[in-house]
């Protein structure tokens, strides 16, 4: 759309191990900004749904409420952004004004856990670089400068990040922006990490259970620890320890 400026935020929730939620927002601003008073637009998005994400999906617009299934892309295109197309499903959505927020369900959990140990794999959200047809509809790729935001929300307050792929930005949140004609967006995003009041738990039972035991109870209380993964801060030494 000429004169305008596309934006896409997508959140993913850590609230959950069972089943995974989400939101897209895909918001059309004409530009510039001064005009968004006297212009009115009703875009059509399409998207794609592709891999695990499909399993038991479940979609609503903010403002139209629930949305059709999305339906198999019968494409036979294959690209080094997307992949295979045929393995996507595809929904188009049109704004009841200048955005489209589709919130979705999914089998797929976006959380896996062992014990304090916690991993997140989220998707990524990127954009197809050529048109393509759809039944009956051209998709047209995202305009360049497009920018890009992934988030992780409703993080454990205890959570400690032990890695992230791509690396967490500077200020500290969990939130990545791409944009698009700039860099390619990732593919997936993967952040481990230790759940802090579940570690202590987990120490404190892991302790008391070699002091049953005595001497014997420290191999087994340094083996377990090393298999279950669990990191325990060292208290510094005292003089006496020197």
């Amino acid at each position: 759309m000429p004169e305008s400026v596309t934006q896409v935020d997508a959140d993913f929730s850590a609230a959950s191990e069972e089943r995974g939620t989400f939101s897209i927002a895909v918001s059309v601003y004409p530009s510039p900004a001064q005009n968004l008073l006297t212009s009115s637009y009703r875009p059509t998005f399409g998207f794609f749904f592709c891999g695990e994400l499909r399993e038991g999906l479940t979609l609503s617009e903010i403002n139209q409420g629930p949305q059709p299934t999305p339906t198999a892309a019968n494409s036979t295109v294959v690209d080094s952004i997307v992949g295979d197309h045929a393995e996507c499903d595809y929904l188009e959505v049109t704004g009841v004004t200048n955005q489209v927020v589709l919130h979705g369900s999914t089998d797929t959990a976006f959380a896996s856990r062992e014990g304090s140990r916690i991993l997140y794999a989220i998707p990524g959200v990127v954009a197809p670089s050529l048109p393509e047809q759809i039944d009956t509809s051209t998709a047209l790729p995202l305009p360049p400068e497009t920018d890009i935001t992934v988030s992780l929300s409703d993080v454990p307050t205890d959570l400690q990040v032990s890695q992230s792929m791509p690396q967490i930005p500077a200020d500290g949140q969990l939130s990545w922006t791409s944009t698009l004609g700039s860099a390619l967006p990732p593919t997936e995003y993967r952040l481990s990490g230790v759940l802090e009041t579940r570690q202590a738990s987990a120490s404190v039972a892991l302790f008391t259970a070699g002091a049953l035991v005595g001497v014997a109870g420290a191999a087994v209380l340094w083996v377990m620890e090393t298999v279950v993964g669990i990191v325990r801060k060292q208290r510094p030494n005292s003089p006496s320890e020197s």
